[in-house]
This record gives structure tokens, sequence and C-alpha cells, in this order.
């Protein structure tokens, strides 16, 4: 029997189970964070704790001592309270890159966490466990069960983004125009994501890498028919004058669709295209 398992009051705990493997996560300021540990046992890590380490710190954060999650009560094996290590989207990615197994069932929740989970916190503001499964009337009628909270989580969520004026944008969007070049926080912006996690994601996929201190494609990208990054310059300032240049690299339109096209075949999508295929599904 399919259960609703999670409840989408923001910094609230839901589970849902991945082939016998419990996943905790909880919201923050709408995203979605996973505890550690059951991503890395999810994906047959055999030392958890050593793969989480290798993270960049701003892809995780620890909930002990933590006072913005102290309300969150997270219980271990012997069903004691324990403070486990919580993992962001880009570092689930790194985690699931990071797997040198990369066995079928590595591929079976990849697919799964992409396709079905992610999109549909997005949307939702939550996760119908076994939803995959069910029919377009059974997901609406036990999502009902829950309405009036994800009503409210919605209500709020959009009160936070009027008063942060956030602006979401789709890259069709960002693409219009007589632009020649687009920052990475532009495209970041599409996709959700702050320009530190998205570059570091791009990384990941080895679409690029840092040279002093430049963000340049990596070398089986460098010879491409298409031109996918253009240098460019910003002015440093001192006591209001310009005292030299700093250089750094933009991305083209035909970059911009190369990285849309390459994030896709890994299930990353911009964030208003994934809540389009929530609704379409």
């Amino acid at each position: 029997m399919n259960e609703i398992v999670i409840k989408n009051k923001e910094n609230e705990i839901f589970n849902f189970e991945f082939e016998g493997h419990q996943i905790r996560s909880i919201l923050i300021d709408g995203d979605p964070w996973f505890v550690g540990k059951d991503l890395a046992e999810a994906l047959e890590y055999t030392d958890p704790i050593s793969a989480m380490r290798k993270l960049d710190k701003d892809d995780k954060i620890s909930t002990l001592g933590n006072d913005s999650l102290s309300s969150n009560i997270f219980y271990g094996n012997n069903n004691k309270r324990a403070y486990p290590t919580l993992i962001n989207e880009p570092g689930m990615y790194s985690l699931i890159m990071g797997s040198k197994l990369q066995t079928d069932n590595v591929t079976r929740f990849k697919k799964w966490i992409t396709h079905d989970v992610l999109p549909s916190i997005r949307k939702h503001g939550g996760y119908i466990y076994g939803q995959e499964n069910m029919t377009d009337d059974e997901i609406m009628s036990r999502a009902l069960i829950v309405a009036n909270s994800k009503l409210i989580a919605l209500e709020e969520k959009n009160e936070r983004l009027k008063n942060e004026n956030v602006e979401k944008t789709s890259l069709m969007e960002l693409l219009q125009g007589s632009k020649d070049r687009y920052l990475a926080s532009e495209i970041a912006q599409c996709y959700g994501m702050s320009a530190i996690s998205f570059n570091k994601l791009l990384n990941q996929f080895k679409i690029q890498k840092k040279v002093g201190g430049v963000w340049t494609l990596t070398k089986q990208y460098e010879g491409s028919e298409e031109e996918y990054m253009i240098s460019t310059f910003k002015n440093m300032w001192e006591n209001k004058e310009i005292v030299g240049k700093r250089k750094f690299n933009a991305w083209t339109k035909d970059g911009v669709l190369f990285i849309y096209k390459t994030l896709k075949e890994h299930g990353i999508v911009p964030t208003i295209e994934n809540a389009i295929t929530v609704v379409e599904g």
C-alpha cells in the first residue's frame, strides 16, 4: 500500500524508501537536503563517512549545534538521537558520480531521484511514496490528504520569494535578445542554484575546470566547432577608482545550449521545465 511519507512544513523531516534503503530529507529555504549517510548507503558506499568528508564544505551541513535545525530530531539505528550531516543537491550529484561501483542499483537510484523525487518536491513540496507506479487519480486522491499543508507552504514560499524579489527565468527567455555572453549566475538561476554550486556541478561533469582562478573548458571541449566560452573582463575598483581588470570566461548562446543538453542527459533540467514535466507526467 502506498503511503504519503512527506510533510510539507519547512525544516520538517520526511522519509522515503529506495529498494530497502531509508532516505531522510528536509526542506531548507525550499531546497531539499538529504541525510548524507542514507544517500551513501543507498549508493553502496562501503565507507559513507569517508565519502562525505570528500564533499565540498558548501554542499554539506551538520545538524549538531545548528540552532535553526534544533527542532528536527533524527534517530540512529539504536533509537538514540543522532546528529547527521545533511547533503544538498550538488552534493548528492557528487556522491552519485563518485560511486566507484556504478552498478545497476546506482543507475536506478539516479534515475529515480532525478525523475521522480526531485521534480515532485519542487512542484508539490512533497513526494508520495510509490507515486511512480500510481495513476494520476490515485496520486490526486492521496495528495488531497495533505493539500491544506501544501497550500500553506506554497503561500509562505510565494511570500518569501516576493519579499526577496526572486525571479525565475527559463533558458529560452534568457537566450532572447542580442546578448553574446551569459554569466554563470544567470544560467544558474534557471536551475535554482547559486553560481558557486552551478560551477561546481559543471566541474563535476567535466565540462569546465579552474585554471589560474578562471573557469575554462576542459580539454575535450576546447576544440569544438561551436564557441562555448568567450573571454571578458571585470573592472577592479579601489577608492572609487579602477585599479585593474580581472579576466573571466562567460558562456555564449551555443555554450548555454550545450550545458542544457549535457545536464539533461543526466536528468538535470531547469526549474521551470521540471515543473512542466511533473504536470504533464
